[in-house]
């Protein structure tokens, strides 16, 4: 008798995991053991998935059981006047004023013979500036592509801080705060000055930009609120190995298709005519005029 031989199959025992992942949309992948597939469980309700470019990146890279990691840190140095980091479409934008808009230097990520197309090399041409250090994380490798980091700054916004109940002294979650970006909604504190001095009458206040500090005559009445920008100068850099490009974005454009004046895009590139094709054999249609 012919012996056979058979090759096991993994089977996974349907349990709460699963049943959760039905409720959230999120199924167990083939293989994938309970303490993975409890992080991406858990990572559904820390990053929400949507039809945002942020929402498309952690959604994406959640489903097909990747992970978006740290991958570098990005200090200034102390001496510039409001330094800021700002990745962008296929550029990485080094500032030493943000405010005025002075570039210290601009690095493109996407072509491979451009110098910062790897972490290592950008890294590497970061802490070349003078202006930023630059470091790589543990859980970053420094042969993978730049581009890996998503479109993130170290200026964040916050939309709405809470002012009532901090007392006539409050100190904000932020520090360095932008100028021209803060915006005081109260019916107590009407009248801004800009010297601790000026706090001489009710209804004033002093705000401390880089302690992120706000001094008043009058406790905040309840609904005041703040919002603002401030920058994060321990800028760390997070990437994920899904890469979305935008094709409105002039940067991306012009790798898609020949420029042919600064304003007028022409034929598409070897690149672009390969994304169309593979664009048009998901979805068919048609192409052009």
């Amino acid at each position: 008798m012919a012996r056979q031989t058979f090759t096991p199959e993994p089977y996974s025992v349907f349990n709460e995991f699963d049943q959760q992942g039905l409720l959230l949309g999120l199924p167990r992948l083939r293989e994938e053991r309970n303490p993975e597939y409890k992080w991406r469980l858990l990572d559904v309700f820390i990053h929400r998935a949507s039809s945002t470019y942020e929402g498309l990146i952690f959604g994406i890279t959640r489903e097909l059981g990747l992970k978006v990691i740290e991958a570098v840190e990005i200090t200034p140095d102390p001496f510039l006047p409001m330094p800021a980091v700002v990745f962008k479409d296929t550029l990485c934008t080094l500032y030493s004023d943000f405010e005025n808009d002075v570039v210290v230097d601009e690095f493109d990520r996407f072509e491979i013979d451009g110098g910062s197309y790897t972490l290592s090399e950008l890294v590497a041409n970061i802490n070349a500036t003078g202006s930023f250090t630059a470091t790589l994380l543990d859980d970053a490798n420094g042969e993978d592509r730049s581009m890996t980091i998503f479109n993130q700054t170290s200026v964040e916004i916050v939309p709405q801080e809470e002012l009532a109940g901090k007392g006539a002294r409050i100190k904000l979650e932020h520090e360095n705060l932008i100028p021209g970006t803060i915006g005081i909604t109260s019916s107590n504190l009407v009248e801004r000055v800009y010297s601790e001095i000026e706090l001489n009458s009710t209804g004033r206040y002093y705000i401390d930009l880089e302690a992120g500090l706000i001094l008043t005559t009058v406790a905040p009445e309840p609904g005041s609120i703040i919002r603002y920008q401030w920058r994060n100068d321990q800028f760390v850099v997070k990437a994920s190995p899904v890469i979305i490009h935008n094709l409105q974005s002039d940067n991306f454009k012009s790798k898609m298709f020949e420029q042919l004046d600064s304003e007028t895009y022409g034929i598409p590139t070897p690149l672009g005519a390969d994304i169309i094709n593979e664009l048009l054999t998901v979805f068919p249609s048609s192409w052009g005029t």
